[in-house]
Order: structure tokens, then C-alpha cells, then sequence
């Protein structure tokens, strides 16, 4: 069963030292561990890609991607490439479906 949480405040983050952001990320994968759903929304891919199972992409107020963990990972260029490419509004297939990433 999955407990749901609120997520904190956007870029949870953003500012903070290096030892916070460590002890950030030790507290959701804790929390994830257990089964609470953590809303995440930061700008900071390296962050998004450690951090996330599932990636939603907003651009303009829309949801413009969605890629799963398996497909996102730190040495998947392509996922990285298509999630800056659909935030930034540079769709290659120019239609408004929801692109998915490879493995979605």
C-alpha cells in the first residue's frame, strides 16, 4: 500500500549545502522505502533522474513527457535528452501526445 505525502515546497534543494542535500536524499529514499509516494519537483536533472521512480515533464503549465525510472537513469542519454527537449518545447514529432521514453 502506498502512503501518500505532500511534497515539499519546489526545489527542496536549492540552496542548501552539500551535507543537507545528502541528508535530503536519505530521507525520501527512507520514506520511498517504506511506501510513501514523495512528490518531487526540482530543476535539477542529476536530482530528478537519482531521486525519481517516475518522471512527469511539465512545460507552460502542461504535461508534456513521462518516463519511467528503468527508461532514466544517469547513462540513458536519450531519456535525458527527451526530457530537456519536451521541457524546453521541442517536440521532434510534433504532435500534443504525451511522448514516452524507451521501456515506458
Amino acid at each position: 500500500m502506498v502512503r501518500p505525502l505532500l511534497g515539499p515546497p519546489d526545489e527542496p534543494t536549492r540552496g542548501v549545502d552539500v551535507g543537507a542535500k545528502v541528508e535530503i536524499y536519505e530521507l525520501n529514499r527512507a520514506l520511498a522505502g517504506k511506501g510513501t509516494a514523495i512528490l518531487l519537483i526540482s530543476s535539477e536533472l542529476p536530482e530528478i533522474l537519482r531521486l525519481s521512480d517516475h518522471i512527469l515533464v511539465m512545460s507552460k503549465g502542461r504535461l508534456v513527457a513521462e518516463v519511467d525510472n528503468d527508461a532514466a537513469s544517469t547513462s540513458d542519454f536519450a531519456a535525458e535528452e527527451k526530457m530537456i527537449r519536451s521541457a524546453l518545447g521541442l517536440e521532434r514529432d510534433g504532435t500534443n501526445e504525451i511522448p514516452r521514453a524507451q521501456g515506458a
